[in-house]
């Protein structure tokens, strides 16, 4: 039992903003990602094929689309290896098609000017991604990010260092690091124009490795090598 005469103790909720911890972040850099057609073909869609409607709901149409556009459906932080400045990846899904990423660091890199603003990104799909299905994974070469969307088309993007802590600033340089397919054995089941219930429902990325990771609906695990297979950047159709 505690004296009466002890101070009383309090807890208290304070929100840490990482854009005050990151001196404020530059506007977003905006990549379209690719698609995969029904022919196989990798093509880019016009702007308008980029904006996906919220799913219908009985709520209200104001609170349900403030939902859709500004509330993460999943989020996470990626911490980086071997000291790399900026040392976290803070992303999210809005919109269901839209990944974000903030570079994220509570310590500055004493070669980066103090007040220079750290780097977001933001990555729009022409469909869903699919939930569990966001990962990153670890290089000599550098950080690489890998989305998977529902229609079964994985998206491996190079994040180069110069990209990510900003003394590099051409949006050229992250689009031509895009690599866009369908895997093989998602073919078979997706098919070409056809719809399959039996996709995957999580992804795990084997850091320092190229392998991924597939659980699928129907209870089997494909063990899978993205860098075996895809289509480049250079054979985008545009």
């Amino acid at each position: 039992m505690t004296s009466s005469s002890a101070p009383p103790s309090w807890l208290k909720e304070v929100p840490v903003h990482f854009e005050d911890i990151a001196r404020h972040h530059a506007p977003p850099i905006t990549i379209n990602l690719p698609t995969v057609n029904d022919n196989g073909n990798v093509e880019v869609l016009p702007p308008e094929a980029y904006k996906l409607s919220p799913p219908a709901t009985n709520e209200k149409k104001l609170a349900a689309e403030y939902r859709w556009k500004h509330l993460a459906k999943e989020s996470g932080v990626h911490y980086r290896e071997d000291g790399q400045f900026p040392s976290a990846l803070l992303w999210r899904v809005v919109s269901g098609g839209t990944l974000t990423i903030h570079c994220v660091d509570s310590s500055r890199n004493p070669s980066s000017p103090r007040n220079q603003p750290l780097v977001a990104i933001q990555f729009n799909c022409p469909s869903e991604i699919l939930s569990n299905c966001v990962g990153f994974a670890e290089f000599a070469s550098g950080t690489v990010l890998f989305i998977l969307t529902e229609d079964c088309v994985l998206h491996m993007i190079s994040l180069p260092q110069e990209i990510l802590s900003r003394e590099e600033r051409r949006i050229e340089v992250l689009s031509e690091n895009i690599a866009t397919h369908r895997p093989l054995f998602l073919q078979a089941r997706f098919g070409q124009g056809q719809v399959s219930l039996d996709i995957p429902h999580f992804m795990h990325v084997v850091n320092n490795s190229e392998r991924l990771i597939f659980a699928m609906k129907d209870g089997s695990i494909h063990q899978y090598n993205p860098y075996g297979t895809f289509v480049s950047r250079e054979n985008v159709n545009i």
